[in-house]
C-alpha cells in the first residue's frame, strides 16, 4: 500500500512503534482504526483483523479495495 504523500508529512516528533502510523479503514461495510508499518519493498503493510475478514468474508490471496485514513497528522 502506497500512503503517498501523507507519510511525507509525517510529525517532527516521536515515531510511533516500528514507524507505524495510526489510520482509520474503511472496506465493504466494516470500519475501523489500526496501524500501517513501512516495508522496504511494499511501502506500508496494512494488518487487517479477522473480525473484519470475516465480516467481509476475505479468505488469504483475496484483494480488497479500502479507503485508508492517516489520523494524527
Amino acid at each position: 500500500m502506497d500512503l503517498g504523500r501523507a507519510a511525507d508529512r509525517e510529525p517532527g516528533g516521536p515515531r510511533r512503534g516500528f514507524g507505524s502510523m495510526r489510520v482509520q479503514v474503511g472496506g465493504g461495510t466494516t470500519t475501523w482504526r489500526t496501524s500501517v508499518f513501512p516495508d522496504s519493498t511494499r511501502g506500508y503493510v496494512l494488518p487487517v483483523k479477522r473480525a473484519v475478514r470475516k465480516a467481509e468474508k476475505l479468505d488469504p490471496g483475496d484483494v480488497a479495495r479500502v479507503i485508508v485514513t492517516v489520523l494524527d497528522l
